[in-house]
């Protein structure tokens, strides 16, 4: 399909939600499984996820994100939030922003002199002269794993379905064990600023399971559990950045037990709805990047959050979804087929069959879903994996690559009407100016401001050294607009000597 046909079947601006939604569609009601799997807008599964990668369904609502696998016995929900980073101030590597140690008088002004002499430069040969092996870069890291362990071992079950809903941004497990239907529901709620997994079934007394948290070893932790309530908190070891989570569970009939080992567990009960925020002491504020401690955000957001039912909290997280992602609508002629999404996917040829068209409209409104998901204002913009991440040494640090990488985040923001989601990435920009002044003064004798390739949340804006990447080298603050405010010739694209910071 050519651009020009692809754009001509959008319709935006809609006032209601797609034509093609089965009619009467309400989130978290239980639909048959034909009428669920036709449905074009749903992801779904008939195994549990294996793979973090390639198979667990993500959510997310900007600042907070969540992998769910839909295991049955042992769930996990991989979550994170946005500015649990190492490095920064206070890394125990040492942490300058990027800026020269020490002066390099003339530096600037020899490889200009250079480039002029040969024409060209290398960027590593241009990279060596005025940049330094990074220092304090950091990384973006996993927050930890939500886990939910059933008091009973169901064996095999029946009827098992895993799915996401990207038009209502609800993920949903339901399976059959014993004669007994029990679904769980997952969300990222923007309006509440919570995680929430409801557990159900539809015979009552049902519901049993044991709540906890786990993280990774580069961090002190202490995990305790009162009132239903987990709460875990510490820092990291590389630069003492503060971090809290905290985890309501709420159970409807039977009854909730706090565990000595930071665990809450439930029994006998008709349902559950776990509520989990989380935070850090980060703020977007040069030179320190520090704030205040996250315990009393961290419990406020808990508290409003527990403080309203499950059905408010999914009514006011539909409504906000639905807001953003109810503009566009993709007609190409697709039908959804009665199959799982993985079975979709392996039988694409890139044919004109509806189901080839099926998959092909999924994958567009995928990716708005994506966008919504991890980038809405109030937090940082999406980086390298969005808002996901299971590792504490994630690939490129799951930083922000300004040569091309996050601008193309953003591409599809204005042309498929999200302009909402745009915000995280100016105030991004906004943020990067003070440290950018200092690097445009120190290493390139000028004034403005100016950043370089690869940059993290602590506003590293220098040069560094190393093989270039692909890209790497190149000067960026006048990307994110029309025009850019660096000029460059064949010869020096690539290279640091070409930055021309804005004023």
């Amino acid at each position: 399909m050519t651009t020009a046909a692809l754009a001509a079947s959008l319709v935006a601006v809609l006032p209601a939600w797609s034509a093609t939604t089965p009619a009467g569609a309400t989130p978290g009601a239980t639909a048959t499984a034909t009428a669920a799997a036709q449905d074009p807008l749903t992801l779904w599964y008939d195994e549990p996820a294996a793979n973090w990668e390639t198979q667990a369904l993500p959510i997310g609502n900007g600042a907070l994100g969540g992998m769910v696998f839909g295991r049955v016995a042992a769930e996990t929900v991989q979550f994170n939030e946005k500015t649990l980073w190492t490095g920064g101030p206070g890394s125990a590597n040492g942490y300058n922003f990027g800026n020269w140690t020490s002066p390099r008088p003339g530096a600037i002004e020899e490889v200009q002199r250079l480039i002029n002499e040969r024409g060209r430069l290398s960027p590593s040969e241009v990279a060596n002269r005025l940049g330094q092996p990074k220092s304090g870069f950091g990384s973006y890291n996993t927050f930890g794993d939500l886990s939910l362990r059933l008091t009973r071992d169901p064996g095999a079950v029946q009827e098992y379905r895993r799915e996401l809903n990207i038009g209502t941004a609800v993920a949903k497990l339901s399976y059959l064990d014993g004669g007994v239907r029990y679904t769980r529901e997952y969300f990222a709620s923007y309006p509440d600023h919570v995680l929430v997994v409801r557990i159900s079934a539809d015979q009552p007394g049902r519901i049993g399971f044991t709540a906890g948290v786990t993280a990774p070893s580069n961090r002190s932790k202490t995990v305790t559990a009162s009132g239903g309530r987990i709460t875990f908190a510490g820092a990291l070891n590389d630069n003492r950045l503060r971090f809290e989570s905290q985890i309501q569970v709420k159970a409807e009939g039977g009854a909730v037990t706090d565990g000595a080992d930071g665990t809450v567990t439930v029994r006998d009960a008709d349902a559950a709805t776990v509520i989990l925020a989380a935070g850090t002491d980060y703020a977007p504020s040069y030179p320190t990047y520090r704030g205040a401690d996250p315990h009393p955000a961290v419990t406020a957001t808990v508290n409003a959050a527990a403080g309203r039912t499950y059905a408010q909290l999914l009514a006011a997280h539909t409504a906000d979804h639905r807001a953003l992602f109810d503009r566009v609508r993709l007609d190409i002629g697709q039908q959804m087929p009665e199959i799982p999404t993985d079975d979709l996917l392996r039988g694409y040829t890139g044919g004109g069959s509806p189901a080839d068209r099926a998959l092909e409209a999924l994958f567009f409104q995928y990716g708005r879903y994506l966008l919504i998901a991890s980038s809405r204002a109030g937090s940082l913009p999406a980086n390298l994996q969005g808002v996901w991440n299971n590792v504490t040494n994630p690939p490129w640090d799951a930083d922000y690559h300004v040569n091309i990488n996050l601008q193309m985040n953003y591409w599809p923001a204005e042309i498929t009407n999200l302009s909402e989601t745009t915000a995280p990435l100016f105030d991004y920009v906004d943020s990067m100016v003070p440290p950018g002044r200092v690097s445009a003064r120190e290493i390139y004798g000028n004034r403005g401001w100016v950043v370089n390739n690869e940059t993290n949340i602590y506003g590293f804006t220098a040069c560094t050294t190393g093989p270039p990447r692909s890209g790497s080298r190149r000067p960026a603050p006048g990307w994110p607009s029309t025009t850019t405010s660096t000029t460059s010739s064949p010869a020096t694209a690539r290279s640091c000597a070409t930055a021309r910071t804005r004023s």
